[in-house]
This record gives C-alpha cells, sequence and structure tokens, in this order.
C-alpha cells in the first residue's frame, strides 16, 4: 500500500489537474492536500499510544462510512464558519480521502487481516484487488524498531515506483484534460 509520499503525489496530481479555476497552490494548499491525502493513516496514532503502530491500521478509517462522517462534519463545520465554499471544500476533501481508500486498495498487503474493511459497518470482510499497482511499505510492530524499519530499500524502492505512478497519472490526467477542452471548444 502506498506510502504517504504516493498517497501525497496522487492527492497533488488529481488538484493539479482538476482544481478549480482561482484556486492556487500554496504551501498551505499543499500541507491541506498532504493531511486529507493521508488522513485514513492517522490510525497508526491509536497503535502508537498501545505501543503496536500497526495494530489499528488499515481499520475502519479506510472506509467508505468513515470518509462519508468526516465529509459531513467538515462540511457542516465549513458552513457553520459561513465558508463560501463549504461544499467545494468538503468535496476536495472527500476525493482526496478516498483516493486514498482506492490507492490501497491497489496496493500490495503483505500483513494480515489483508485488504480494507472499505463497507464497514454494512460487512467486516475486508477488500483488496488482486491486481497490484503499488508495492507494499514494510515496517515494525515493535515501537522501538518502526521508525528504523521504514529506511528500508525496498521501502525506498516502493516510493519511487509511487513517484513514477503518480506522474504517469498526473501526464494522462493533463492529457485527458486537455483532449476534452480541445473537444469543447470544437463543439461550440
Amino acid at each position: 500500500m502506498p506510502s504517504p509520499i504516493g498517497h501525497t503525489l496522487l492527492g497533488l496530481a488529481f488538484y493539479a489537474q482538476f482544481r478549480p479555476h482561482p484556486w492556487r497552490f500554496s504551501f498551505i494548499t499543499i500541507l491541506l492536500i498532504a493531511f486529507a491525502s493521508n488522513l485514513p493513516d492517522f490510525d497508526f496514532i491509536f497503535g502508537f499510544l498501545e505501543g503496536d503502530p500497526n495494530r489499528y491500521h488499515r481499520g475502519i478509517s479506510h472506509s467508505f462510512a468513515i470518509s462519508g462522517i468526516l465529509f459531513l462534519i467538515l462540511f457542516v463545520f465549513a458552513r457553520f464558519i459561513k465558508k463560501k465554499d463549504s461544499t467545494s471544500y468538503s468535496l476536495w476533501f472527500l476525493g482526496f480521502y478516498l483516493l486514498h481508500i482506492v490507492s490501497d486498495f491497489f496496493g500490495a498487503d503483505t500483513r494480515l487481516p489483508y485488504g480494507l474493511p472499505i463497507f464497514w459497518p454494512l460487512s467486516e470482510s475486508y477488500y483488496l484487488s488482486d491486481v497490484s499497482i503499488f508495492l507494499d511499505i514494510r515496517r515494525s510492530s515493535d515501537l522501538n524498531e518502526f521508525i528504523p524499519s521504514l529506511f528500508r530499500k525496498h521501502n525506498f524502492i516502493a516510493i519511487f515506483v509511487e513517484v513514477v505512478i503518480a506522474a504517469i497519472l498526473g501526464l494522462f490526467l493533463f492529457l485527458v484534460k486537455k483532449l476534452i477542452s480541445k473537444f469543447r471548444s470544437v463543439s461550440n
């Protein structure tokens, strides 16, 4: 399953091609995209608190239900503070969150239970694509070894693959966007 770098790059690739016209890239925008694109993996925090970082990873935070609940909370909050683009911001947040789940679905998984509980609470089953596009990120369950274990050759290769995939996806989305705009200009 992708690393935080991969999740962030995928979010940035989508944002770069589909952002509303007046929205620009800024340091804050990039931080918000990184946050929203990696939010499902904040389940690591609960494992860290118990001394087993992997304990809750790929749990219910990787479900469509939680993404929907968080979308509604953000939407209501944005409306409450009277944010003009509350619907747009909330939908972008939902998109980044769902992109995380979808990219994990297409990632290699080497830890039980394999996959994600994407249909929780309707189903306790875990789902994983038969086709892995992303390599797994190998990490220790031992709290003292967790951070050092991230710096393995395999993980650097996995991140390189993620960078290449994000670049290919970004290029593909750019070409699709250009093709659509060309088609629209010809039909008008």
